[in-house]
């Protein structure tokens, strides 16, 4: 799917420490998989549910049962664009948030038609790499993404801060971690996660808890009864994990 923006998993990863290796491993999974529909994610994500206060919007765990993901997700057109990556308490002010009044926005037809000219008026589509003009993107993407979400300007911005993103110093980091972890692994870590198992859970797919340890470090991989044996326990493609 195209993640729309890698800011709000690199800012969880820094400010949730203890969890950093599951939000990077979500990103890297969704990135790489095209979910054609919610069924089809909930293999992979039983957390996954409907955030009944917006359309379109999801609700998911990662990190076992530490945090929540609000996540707008459009299974047509394979975006992902996360809203919130919070503790289960802030999620409840957040719900409590989205339940209640909504932020009032004037004259809102005014302002949807006006999206259309921006692709000649915003700096950052005609090549600026400036920080702020990146922050003024960001904020757009999230303007459209509440109030518009099938305007095609989405698709322009989004190109050009997946560009920014992947080579902005800021990212550096990130993108680095994020290279480093194979599909295959990611995907592991990710059922790990979701069903909230330990190494020695999976003997009957993998084998030891020190195989696991190493496969999940880079240290071995996963071969094709892994795969197998993993897909038919948790009803995964295979080649999800390729």
């Amino acid at each position: 799917m195209h993640v729309i923006s890698k800011e709000p998993f690199e800012e969880a990863a820094k400010r949730y420490p203890n969890d950093s290796l599951a939000i990077r491993a979500l990103y890297r999974l969704v990135r790489e998989t095209d979910f054609s529909s919610p069924a089809e994610m909930l293999t992979l994500i039983p957390s996954l549910d409907n955030f009944k206060y917006r359309n379109k919007w999801w609700v998911l765990d990662v990190g076992g049962n530490n945090l929540r993901v609000i996540a707008y997700i459009n299974f047509v057109n394979k975006r992902f664009y996360v809203k919130h990556i919070a503790t289960h308490a802030d999620y409840d002010k957040l719900t409590r948030y989205y339940r209640g009044e909504q932020r009032m926005i004037t004259d809102t037809a005014k302002a949807i038609e006006a999206t259309k000219q921006l692709v000649a008026a915003v700096p950052f589509l005609g090549g600026s790499s400036s920080e702020s003009d990146y922050r003024e993107a960001m904020e757009l993407v999230d303007y459209l993404i509440e109030n518009d979400d099938e305007n095609p300007l989405i698709d322009f911005l989004a190109s050009k801060i997946a560009d920014y993103e992947d080579n902005s110093p800021r990212f550096a980091e990130f993108n680095k971690a994020i290279a480093e972890i194979p599909v295959g692994v990611a995907l592991l870590r990710t059922l790990i996660d979701q069903h909230k198992l330990s190494y020695s859970d999976l003997k009957d797919e993998i084998g030891s808890k020190s195989l696991v340890s190493q496969i999940l470090s880079g240290q071995r991989s996963l071969t094709i009864t892994h795969i197998k044996a993993l897909s038919a326990r948790f009803g995964v493609k295979p080649e999800w994990f390729l």
